[in-house]
């Protein structure tokens, strides 16, 4: 046990050996579904343009720490004949596991939390109206960065979001990093 924290202990002491920051943008598509059983509806299912901004800082050639604002657009259904949409937007943090493929090739999958704000909004073409929401949940991911250089890579992933128990909201995009 001791020999595991002393080897714990190492790589955290030396993490500005491999540390490095990097922000990012990326843009993509987002998609939205709800149950609406209770309500006696088919399943709120919607999809938009969607796009993030990201800034990490890696501690370990295998860790990173990652701060994202995202905006999932505005996606859209038809609900009992009317006119449905939930527009999402919030900020995550997550922790980041990398494992190198090969020199320019890396995979990574990410854990964390998204705190979230939503207006959902219903018009038959008359009247309309709108309800506020908001939260945090916890959120994960899956994606791979290929590098360019040693400061541009370019990058894929998917995002999802538990929104409560009968809501999911998930996102894949693609973008640029800059590390330094």
């Amino acid at each position: 046990m001791i020999k595991k924290a002393l080897f714990v202990a190492a790589v955290l002491l030396n993490a500005p050996a491999f540390a490095g920051g990097y922000v990012g943008l990326s843009i993509g598509q987002s998609s939205y579904e709800e149950d609406l059983s209770s309500i006696g509806s088919s399943d709120f299912e919607g999809t938009d343009s969607a796009y993030k901004v990201f800034a990490g800082y890696r501690l370990s050639p295998s860790v990173a720490i990652e701060g994202i604002y995202a905006d999932y657009g505005e996606p859209e259904d038809t609900i009992l004949g009317l006119d449905a949409s939930v527009e999402i937007k919030g900020f995550g943090a997550y922790i980041v596991g990398i494992a190198p493929l090969n020199a320019d090739l890396e995979v990574f999958g990410k854990v964390g939390m998204f705190s979230w704000d939503a207006t959902a909004n219903v018009s038959d073409g008359v009247s309309s109206a709108s309800v506020d929401d908001d939260g945090t949940d916890i959120a994960y991911g899956v994606g791979a960065t290929y590098s360019i250089n040693d400061h541009v890579g370019i990058r894929a992933e998917w995002e999802a979001i538990n929104v409560d128990s009968d809501a999911d909201l998930s996102m894949w995009t693609v973008g640029a990093e800059y590390r330094f």
